[in-house]
């Protein structure tokens, strides 16, 4: 749709399940979650094209378009059963053998695409203590960051979102609190936490990596 809320049109047609849409770099396609078992599909931003799978497997809740618009990255279910082990997977989207970077694990939330293409962030509970945090890996599979340090496994950090410029991450977090605020970090090593609302809050997004 518009900007402005006009023009909804569904894609690719109602009634049809999808979840986790996102555009491609240059704004002509989306690529997308197709049930029943949260293949990747992608579509053009007209609604033509429809191409599902591009990738096949029991996904997650989450794919995010890498910035040279040929790669996503995405959660994949162990099982079929969707409360099953997942892990982060790269591919291209031209179909070839997914690769994934991240061990087989429990559960694990929103996952967003550094803009330099390089990085992917993601939060994990911790096979220690149980508790929720927030972590970028090469697109690769190497070089894990953990960014937040939380040990209390009553306490989640996660739905993360890079800004623009890559030098930070937004993230939602109940920690101090009786309920979730988005806080900010900075990606390099976790420092300069920031709490930025004060109301109740559930997704983070910083908008266009343009």
């Amino acid at each position: 749709m518009s900007a402005d809320g006009t023009g909804l049109k569904a894609l690719p047609r109602p009634g049809k399940f999808a979840l986790g849409p996102n555009w491609t770099p240059d704004g002509k396609r989306i690529v997308f979650l197709q049930g029943p078992t949260n293949s990747i599909a992608m579509i053009n931003a007209n609604g033509t094209g429809l191409r599902n799978p591009v990738v096949r497997g029991h996904g997650g809740d989450s794919v995010c378009v890498f910035s040279d618009g040929k790669r996503v990255a995405f959660l994949r279910s162990q099982t079929p059963k969707s409360d099953g082990p997942v892990a982060i997977f790269v591919a291209r989207l031209d179909g070839k053998t997914p690769k994934r970077i991240t061990p087989w694990g429990g559960y694990a939330d929103k996952i967003d695409c550094s803009p330099d293409g390089t990085r992917v962030a993601y939060s994990a509970p911790s096979f220690d203590h149980g508790a929720s945090n927030v972590y970028t890996i090469k697109a690769d599979g190497t070089h894990r960051v953990q960014l937040t340090h939380t040990t209390n496994k009553a306490i989640n950090n996660g739905l993360d979102s890079w800004s623009p410029d890559g030098t930070k991450i937004a993230f939602i977090s109940n920690v101090g609190a009786d309920s979730y605020q988005l806080y900010s970090l900075n990606t390099a090593d976790g420092t300069g936490v920031a709490q930025i609302t004060s109301g109740e809050t559930h997704l983070a997004s910083w908008g266009s990596h343009a």
